[in-house]
């Protein structure tokens, strides 16, 4: 099966103001480049949060992420 990364907010905060990513399971393909973005963009939170979104809202808009990431 394929994953997703998907992003949650939580109510009680954490990490950069609550936003938390996490791996969900789909039946739909993930292509090899949209793969490798989630990829890129979950290390990146794992490092720095704050520059994982400054990455996220520079990436190619060309590549399908899911919606919470959109």
């Amino acid at each position: 099966m394929n994953r997703k990364v998907t992003a949650a907010l939580l109510p009680e905060g954490g990490s950069c103001l609550g936003l938390v990513l996490e791996w969900r399971d789909t039946r739909s393909a993930i292509a090899t480049d949209a793969a490798a973005l989630q990829q890129e963009i979950w290390n990146r939170f794992d490092e720095d949060p704050a520059e994982a979104l400054l990455f996220l809202g520079f990436c190619d808009r060309e590549v399908p992420l899911s919606p919470s990431l959109d």
